[in-house]
Parts: C-alpha cells; sequence; structure tokens
C-alpha cells in the first residue's frame, strides 16, 4: 500500500510540473521521423536534442501532393506578439538547411483555418548556408545574419508575406496571440531529404528543455518495477 501512495505521489507531482511548464512533444506526418538523440556537442547541458528526418514531397497513389515534415511542438501560456521580447533556440543542419521556428497565431476578429485555433502562421527561417554541421544560435537578431526571413502564411491569403527583422513583425502583427510554437521545416519547407537537430528553445527568458516528457519516462520506470516485482 505505502508503494502504491508512493508511485501516486509521484506520478501527480509529474503531472503537475508538465502542466506548469507546458508540454513538449515530437510529431511527424507523411512519413517524416522525429527521436530523442544524445549530442556530446549539443549546446543544452544535458545533451538531448531532437533529431528530426524530412524526406522529399512526393505524390501518393492517389495523386495527393504530401509534404513530409517532423518537429517538436510546445505549449506556451499565450502571449501577444508585442510583448515578445526575446526568444532562441539551437538547430545544426547537416546539409545545409536550418530548421524553422513557427508561431501559430491566433489575431481577434479574423477567422480561424478550417478546424483549427489559429488564422496566420510565421515562421523565423534562417538559411543555414555555408555553416554546415555545427550548432547554430537562432534568435530574434540573427535572422538577417544567416540570410533568413520571417514568412508569413494567413488564411485566405493567396501568397506568403516575407518580413526581414523582428521589429517590423511586432510593428505589423503585434496584437497576434501566440498560442504555440514548433521547431520543424516550416510552412515553405524543401524539396530535398534533409535530417536536422533541434536543442533548446526559450522565451522571454524562460526555458523550454527539450526532452521526453517526465511522466513518459516515469511510467516507463513503474513498469520495470512492476514485471520486477511480478517475478
Amino acid at each position: 500500500m505505502k508503494r502504491l501512495m508512493l508511485i501516486g505521489l509521484c506520478l501527480f507531482a509529474v503531472a503537475a510540473s508538465s502542466t506548469a511548464l507546458g508540454s513538449v512533444e515530437l510529431f511527424w506526418t507523411g512519413g517524416g521521423e522525429a527521436s530523442w538523440v544524445e549530442d556530446s556537442t549539443a549546446p543544452s547541458s544535458d545533451g538531448v536534442v531532437a533529431k528530426l528526418y524530412w524526406p522529399a514531397p512526393y505524390r501518393n497513389e492517389n495523386n495527393e501532393y504530401i509534404v513530409p515534415n517532423a518537429g517538436v511542438r510546445i505549449d506556451i501560456p499565450d502571449v501577444a506578439i508585442k510583448d515578445i521580447e526575446s526568444w532562441k533556440y539551437y538547430t545544426k543542419a547537416p546539409v545545409d538547411y536550418a530548421t524553422n521556428l513557427t508561431f501559430y497565431v491566433d489575431r481577434e476578429g479574423v477567422e480561424n483555418y478550417p478546424g483549427r485555433d489559429y488564422d496566420m502562421t510565421l515562421s523565423a527561417w534562417p538559411d543555414n548556408d555555408n555553416y554546415g554541421d555545427q550548432w547554430l544560435t537562432v534568435d530574434q537578431a540573427t535572422i538577417a545574419n544567416y540570410n533568413g526571413s520571417y514568412v508569413v502564411w494567413a488564411y485566405g491569403a493567396s501568397s506568403p508575406t516575407w518580413k526581414f527583422s523582428w521589429s517590423t513583425v511586432q510593428s505589423s502583427y503585434g496584437d497576434g496571440v501566440v498560442i504555440r510554437v514548433a521547431l520543424d521545416k516550416g510552412v515553405i519547407g524543401t524539396n530535398q531529404t534533409i535530417t536536422t537537430y533541434v536543442d533548446d528553445f526559450s522565451m522571454n527568458g524562460v526555458l523550454y528543455q527539450l526532452v521526453p516528457e517526465p511522466a513518459t519516462m516515469v511510467l516507463l520506470g513503474l513498469g520495470g518495477l512492476f514485471l520486477r516485482k511480478r517475478r
């Protein structure tokens, strides 16, 4: 009984912690792959990073154009774009293609994408040209340094809008509320097969460490405990 009570308290603590910090989870679509791997060169202290594999787009048996993707989805407290003073993440792209940061944005009085809770995506799109297989720090000040840009897709628009500094993004979309972010291929994507890596993300000084969910790790540990007890 004591052991069960201790297990229950551990699960409750993990759940409460996860709720307070938000969730960090891998996702993939259309043949993309995502996994947690160790990298001793990673900027984070724990050395755990997300490995993302993006196959080239293809047409399926129904002649539908499929754009595979994989990334890390991060839930954050809702924050207006005008109130985002800083953001930062790390990316390594062995084939000269860096991971994008995509903000999912909801603007008041603007119709959302059907079945979605946002009406606009804003991608910070660094171009990793000439940097090669090394970790890059990408933040609101370095997009221009990496020959990058901000790409805005708004619901109902026939083409994207391009911005080239964080200040212009804030002046144009400041009241838009960011409801989550993702580190992934982004809305523009690539026609190549890419393997890239991404590490910790922070916003306004709050760190969202990219590691497997604590709850998942605890449950795996509990499974081993019960198996050992049965033996």
